[in-house]
């Protein structure tokens, strides 16, 4: 083999290691997905520690679980307010020999980065080796938030009225039963919103963004009243601002709504808005 061509070899594999460095440096979290077996329980094999493990060793911060909305209890602060700062890792296996382990990393826009399969005859800790060995052919791990992926959202309507303006307009007019600053109550979801009359429509707008991509007084919810008495037909914006068109059931001073868990069909989870302000 000649110089030159020894030359180019040795210039596409540094390029290719640092191409994959790069992916993998723009993230400060990785979130090993639950390796669940049901009745057996979790993870019985050891595979997912065992590459949380790898990763803290990286000088990653580490999170087992899911990549949900309704994941917010597992994540810091950071996280739950930019999800691509996440790198996320769904582990597949064969349970006989040759053991086999895949390993695929993703990130917030749900593209597959890299998928590494290690396969060994002895056992799952053996598989894993290989796919470690892979991975330590990279450079060293430095997260740089400038290499993390960003995702263009559609826009939502944003009503410009910050929370001291709101409540002088509560406090001077005589306002509907539904209007108000409502927080969360015990949901995983962490939401701060004022409801005012808007037309003939109410709408919910954010008092504390909920991430990175919404703005204080995006619109999150769309409420229009129906011949119920306390129920009213409601466009609900997913953090992602997708819609969901429900319903919302006012009693009190609490409003509750029923949504579709986007991240598993069929599973229903219940949203819990509480009013704290005014207090009559």
């Amino acid at each position: 083999m000649n110089l030159q061509k020894k030359i180019l070899i040795l210039l596409f594999l540094l390029s290719s290691s640092y191409n994959f460095a790069q992916e993998f440096n723009g993230f400060k979290y990785v979130v090993v997905r639950n390796l669940d077996y049901g009745s057996q329980g979790k993870d019985i094999n050891g595979i997912g520690s065992s590459v949380a493990d790898y990763f803290r060793l990286k000088g990653y911060q580490v999170i087992i679980g899911g990549d949900s909305e309704w994941s917010d209890s597992l994540y810091p602060k950071d996280l739950k307010f930019n999800i691509c700062l996440g790198l996320f890792v769904d582990i597949g296996h064969k349970a006989y020999p040759p053991y086999e382990v895949s390993v695929t990393f993703g990130n917030c826009k749900r593209e597959v980065i890299k998928q590494i399969t290690g396969k060994a005859s002895g056992n799952f800790e053996n598989a894993l080796k290989r796919i470690f060995n892979q991975l330590d052919e990279s450079p060293y791990y430095s997260f740089d938030e400038s290499l993390t992926p960003k995702i263009t959202y559609p826009e939502v309507e944003n009503i410009n009225k910050d929370e001291n303006e709101l409540k002088a307009y509560f406090d001077s007019t005589k306002v509907e039963p539904i209007e108000g600053i409502y927080k969360t109550y015990k949901s995983e979801l962490n939401l701060r919103l004022a409801i005012i009359k808007n037309g003939n429509e109410y709408k919910a707008i954010s008092l504390e963004p909920e991430a990175s991509h919404w703005k204080v007084g995006d619109v999150k919810i769309i409420l229009e009243s129906t011949s119920a008495d306390g129920v009213f037909s409601a466009k609900w914006f997913m953090r992602d601002k997708s819609v969901q068109e429900t319903f919302a059931n006012l009693e009190g001073g609490l409003i509750t709504v029923e949504l579709n868990n986007p991240n598993k069909a069929g599973e229903k989870t219940t949203i819990n808005l509480l009013k704290i302000y005014p207090k009559n």
